[in-house]
């Protein structure tokens, strides 16, 4: 994945952490089911990064 594709994919978790009443099922629809999977899987691997990211964070802080 080049560096603009996966920036795409990282302004659009952003999008819809920021606005997630908005309803971009309309939008993906009409592109091709392998663009719309793609789509899912980075933005799932995005979200996991950003929750592990947070554990690691929460743990280091935490005092122990």
């Amino acid at each position: 994945m080049t560096l603009s594709l996966f920036q795409g994919l990282i302004d659009l978790y952003n999008f819809r952490e920021k606005y997630p009443e908005a309803d971009l099922e309309p939008f993906l629809k009409k592109s091709t089911s392998f663009f719309q999977i793609y789509i899912q899987k980075g933005l799932q691997s995005i979200e996991a990064e950003r929750k592990k990211a947070a554990e690691q964070t929460s743990e280091k802080l935490s005092p122990g």
